[in-house]
């Protein structure tokens, strides 16, 4: 039986009820008011967490572009890396993940086929074994759309609201909507008009980021004594009649991380920036030129810096430096196809994707790039073989 054959049919069983095989329905951003933001983040991501890495690509498959599917990779250490995606769900719709400190992962499988709710699959083995969860309503299509807090909540955001789980996601409820959240004080002050990722502050608060229909103000709000409060970052003078994008939140080994975009066109620019301490103080980076690039894929890596893959086959890192002389230098060349780009300790590690294999490149400071891995992936989508 063929791949479509496959998600065809999971999709028939999960509609009469049953979980196995399911995605959820197709549902795109709603309709926002004014200018879109500057840019929007591709699911396509990488994260350098605690103990353990994890990549999301697509890979075109058998039918080519007509048929992709998207897989879940993780590395424990050794710089190896392996096929972990959670088996028996439809994937086509794409994946978000969140990794708790404890090294519990949950991946989300985000809209596709016919389905109304959010299949989650759970793993705390790194990757060996999943337990199946379940958000009644489909996740937001955004790479961020799920996050992890540090006492075992679960944070997702929607077309119309966040949604907190209780611990081990057993049950959820929605902690804010969109509409509560932008007749707050701080999202009347943006001009908030959608939510676009997750997150959790430098002490474990939750953090989410959405549109901002108001130019200068930088849609990242965090819970507080009972009310949502709006980032505090001071942006460069030339920015503050520009609409600024939340390009990606993350949550980090040090506090939080965030990608700002401003902009359009040759004057697009992305600012990186973080968080520390407990009354969550935010640092902006050099805002870097994309000259014109289309930002293809971000992921979060060490020391809070952000890998981009380009346009053109470029690349870049982003974000403060790990140390004297750590800087690495910009734009870099990639091997062809790379989907996703992430900085290490001395090394970047970029995944190329193709028809049915991921190709894992490595660049070491002071050399070239060398292909460290060729992972082969089973020929029908959700299965970790």
């Amino acid at each position: 039986m063929g791949r479509r054959r496959l998600r065809s049919a999971a999709a028939a069983v999960v509609v009469a009820g049953t979980l196995a095989g399911c995605g959820v329905s197709a549902t795109g951003r709603p309709a926002q008011q004014g200018q879109q933001p500057a840019a929007r983040a591709p699911l396509a991501t990488a994260v350098s967490g605690t103990g353990a890495s994890w990549a999301i690509v697509r890979l075109a498959g058998a039918g080519g572009v007509q048929d992709p599917f998207w897989q879940l990779l993780i590395s424990t250490g050794g710089g190896r890396w392996r096929l972990v995606t959670p088996p028996g769900v439809a994937d086509t719709g794409g994946l978000a993940v969140a990794a708790a400190p404890g090294g519990t992962l949950t991946a989300g499988f985000l809209p596709s086929e016919l389905l109304t709710f959010t299949p989650l699959a759970m793993s705390s083995d790194g990757g060996a074994s999943w337990s199946q969860g379940l958000l009644s309503v489909p996740l937001a299509p955004e790479p961020d759309a799920l996050a992890a807090l540090p006492d075992g909540r679960l944070l997702a955001i929607t077309a119309r609201s966040a949604e907190m789980s209780s611990p081990h996601a057993r049950s959820w409820s929605a902690l804010v909507t969109v509409r509560a959240l932008a007749a707050s004080p701080a999202g009347r002050a943006c001009g908030l008009t959608a939510l676009t990722a997750a997150g959790a502050g430098p002490g474990g608060a939750p953090l989410l980021a959405g549109d901002c229909g108001r130019p200068g103000k930088v849609g990242i709000f965090t819970s507080a004594g009972g009310s949502w409060q709006a980032a505090s970052l001071a942006l460069p003078g030339s920015l503050t009649g520009q609409r600024i994008a939340v390009l990606r939140l993350a949550s980090t080994g040090t506090g939080a991380a965030a990608l700002l975009a401003a902009g359009t066109g040759r004057q697009q620019v992305l600012i990186p920036a973080w968080a520390t301490g407990h009354r969550t103080t935010w640092t902006l980076g050099r805002p870097f030129n994309l000259n014109d690039r289309q930002v293809e894929s971000v992921s979060v890596g060490t020391s809070d810096q952000w890998g981009l893959v380009l346009s053109g086959q470029r690349g870049a890192v982003l974000g403060p430096a790990a140390g004297p002389g750590a800087t690495w230098q910009t734009p870099l060349t990639l091997p062809a196809s790379t989907a996703t780009l992430l900085p290490g300790a001395g090394q970047i590690t970029a995944m190329a994707p193709g028809d049915s294999a991921v190709a894992v490149w490595q660049l070491v400071r002071g050399s070239g790039w060398h292909q460290t891995q060729l992972i082969s992936v089973p020929a029908i989508s959700g299965s970790s073989g």
